[in-house]
């Protein structure tokens, strides 16, 4: 029975082979030693080296198989393309001849030879072939199709649109070719035509509006998106305003303004259409959230303004509670890129807090659990207060409602354990809370945080392997810290060797993720003292973060120091960024940030950075900012008293960094600060 089951496997083992050799005569036995593929030439092997532009391999290959299957369609078509493209058009007509004398005509070849015909520049020769080869079998819509490309091959988008047309006219089918034809229309330039197409379309069936924006979105060129948008403003001006037909342009529109970066315009389209269809649908909040993913802080405030405002409106707490969503976005935007110019994140969070804690009390709110979970996040991220948190966990697990919610409550339960120190404890809740969410953003947020546990405790290795789920999650709210995480490993982990360097950053990071600022300083300073370390870009950074609201002159110095010490890194401009808003907090009253969020250093630390600090950038400090090192680095390092001579000297700061990167980051906030800089000096 064995024997006659080897026998069978066999058999089908050989099955492939033994049918493929009744559509193609083999070709004579091949000296030993050559392998089997080249051999035996395949029409996949000749499609790729047609597809690779080995032109002349691929006409042999096509030829051979011509050979051995004379009436081979495919072999033939092959073998004309080659040629085309060799710009052997006399050879390429031969082949066609040769092929049609044995086998009669073929459509396919005929679509070829009108291309050649095109090619070799006989353009009313190639014209009456395609019609001919379309009046021989008027109803074939898959030949249409063919020839509608053999005529875009050739540059003939708007021929092969109208051709198009004229067929659907034919078969009395008004959608048939639609996207085809909208196609065509586009690669012929004429926008408008091919944007009479989608609006169709959206007009009978406005399911089809994604399928259109994924057509739209392969032409990225501005001047294309321009007349598209003129386009539907004009065709949607025309509709009765309310009409299905008309608020589905209107929804398509909104698109467009976002795709060509017109928020405003898309926001206020929004309005207009959300108080046309009343509140079957609110297009307003949907943009809120989309500007609010894009950063586009101060219109998705208005966005969420246009229900928070209206007590008796469906979306009125949950837009509060995206408001407040927003306005942690924002101040942690602010914070993270040192964009904060007089205290605005504190109040943005104040904002938020307040927000949250109205729904909060409101036990109605059917989205209570996700209220709890964002202020025990503003606990820990910005205040540093875990004891704040804990009621805030266990209230999330009484008013529990969904599996969600309980991976919320283990995200959570993970993040406290952290702080706790208790660091296996968080990386159970984490994997509990991770294992549940399985895809989508709770399952990247646990991931990162997991990453993270285990970057606190020097596993750097299972801390790389959990980053690895999130390498191509672009958009992901955590895309960018986790790209940092993944920084910090690579530059502390150098052929294959911890660096010591990482795990004191490791510890300085966590010291400072937990709010203990002082041990974290004491952390960073080995780094900081170095010439050239690993990570000393990032210590460096921490340290002025650290020493921002109750020093500024102190975290002045460590980054002018590092300045002159470094000539070369990848996160310079953010050095010089950083360097002129400290001296901008040093001199500028309206430039401090409000001294809540860190503690000032204890007296021995602040010495222990002083000491670090050359002779000659003290001297430095002394000129710029006519200022004693003990003023600027113990006494808190500001003065109330702003000449514009000082204005003047900061905003030489802004314009080095200016002239430096002037297409950074960066350039953009400072140019704008440089002019109020001098509209203060004016006044001074």
């Amino acid at each position: 029975m064995r024997a006659f089951f080897s026998f069978l496997l066999i058999t089908f083992l050989f099955l492939p082979d033994s049918l493929s050799a009744q559509q193609v005569p083999p070709t004579p036995p091949q000296p030993p030693g050559e392998a089997q593929e080249d051999r035996q030439p395949t029409m996949n092997r000749a499609a790729e080296l047609l597809r690779l532009g080995n032109y002349q391999q691929a006409y042999e290959m096509y030829q051979e198989l011509l050979q051995r299957a004379p009436n081979s369609v495919p072999a033939a078509e092959g073998a004309m393309q080659a040629l085309m493209n060799l710009r052997e058009y006399e050879e390429a007509e031969h082949v066609y001849t040769q092929f049609v004398r044995k086998n009669g005509e073929a459509p396919q070849l005929r679509v070829v030879l009108a291309e050649i015909y095109h090619m070799k520049g006989d353009q009313e020769k190639a014209y009456e072939l395609w019609d001919s080869i379309i009046s021989d079998d008027r109803r074939n819509v898959q030949l249409y199709r063919r020839v509608a490309e053999s005529m875009a091959n050739r540059s003939e988008h708007e021929r092969a649109a109208r051709m198009l047309i004229r067929a659907r006219e034919l078969m009395n089918n008004e959608n048939l070719f639609a996207f085809d034809v909208a196609n065509l229309f586009s690669g012929a330039g004429l926008v408008e035509e091919s944007m009479r197409e989608f609006s169709r379309l959206i007009s009978q069936n406005a399911g089809y509006m994604r399928t259109i924006q994924r057509q739209l979105s392969r032409f990225s060129d501005r001047e294309y998106m321009d007349e598209a948008i003129i386009s539907f403003e004009e065709i949607s001006n025309e509709m009765t305003p309310g009409s299905e037909a008309w608020a589905s342009h209107r929804y398509l529109l909104i698109w467009l303004y976002t795709e060509r970066e017109l928020y405003r315009r898309a926001l206020v389209t929004a309005r207009d259409l959300e108080n046309h269809i009343g509140e079957r649908e609110f297009p307003v909040f949907e943009v809120g959230q989309n500007l609010a993913a894009l950063d586009k802080f101060e219109l998705a405030q208005e966005a969420f303004q246009y229900y928070s405002d209206r007590s008796d409106h469906p979306l009125f707490e949950r837009s509060r509670e995206e408001k407040a969503r927003l306005y942690v976005r924002w101040a942690h935007h602010l914070n993270d890129n040192y964009l904060d110019f007089g205290g605005k994140a504190e109040e943005l969070f104040a904002e938020a807090l307040g927000l949250l804690g109205d729904l909060k009390d409101n036990r109605r709110y059917q989205r209570l659990p996700e209220v709890l979970i964002l202020m025990g996040e503003i606990a820990l991220d910005h205040k540093k207060d875990a004891e704040a948190a804990r009621p805030l966990l266990e209230q999330l697990r009484s008013v529990s409602r969904t599996e969600d919610h309980d991976i919320q409550a283990d995200y959570l339960e993970g993040r406290l354990y952290i702080f706790d120190g208790a660091h296996s404890r968080a990386r159970v809740a984490l994997s509990r809370a991770n294992r549940k969410a399985g895809t989508g953003e709770l399952a990247e947020k646990t991931r990162y945080f997991l990453a993270l546990n285990d970057f606190y405790t020097e596993d750097f290795e299972y801390a790389r392997l959990q980053l690895r789920s999130l390498q191509r999650q672009n958009t992901s709210w955590y895309a960018n810290p986790a790209l940092r995480l993944r920084t910090w490993l690579q530059d502390g982990v150098i052929q294959g060797t911890v660096m010591d360097e990482l795990k004191i950053y490791a510890r300085a990071r966590y010291h400072f993720d937990t709010g203990n600022f002082n041990e974290s300083m004491q952390e960073l300073l080995p780094i900081i003292e170095r010439t050239s370390a690993p990570l000393k870009t990032d210590a460096t950074l921490l340290a002025a973060r650290i020493l921002r609201d109750h020093q500024p002159g102190l975290g002045f110095a460590v980054l002018e120091q590092f300045r002159l010490q470094v000539t070369q890194s990848s996160q310079m401009e953010r050095i010089f960024w950083e360097r002129a808003r400290l001296a901008d907090a040093i001199i500028s009253p309206d430039g401090e940030n409000p001294r809540t969020r860190t503690e000032a250093l204890n007296p021995e630390l602040a010495e222990s950075v002083s000491s670090l600090i050359s002779s000659s950038t003290k001297e430095k400090l002394i000129l710029l900012f006519s200022m004693s090192t003990d003023e600027l680095f113990f006494e808190g390092g500001s003065t109330s008293q702003t000449s514009a001579e000082m204005l003047e000297k900061v905003t030489e700061l802004y314009e080095d960094m200016i002239l430096e990167f002037p297409r950074g980051f960066y350039a953009s906030p400072a140019r704008d600060r440089v002019r109020e800089l001098r509209r203060l000096a004016e006044a001074a």
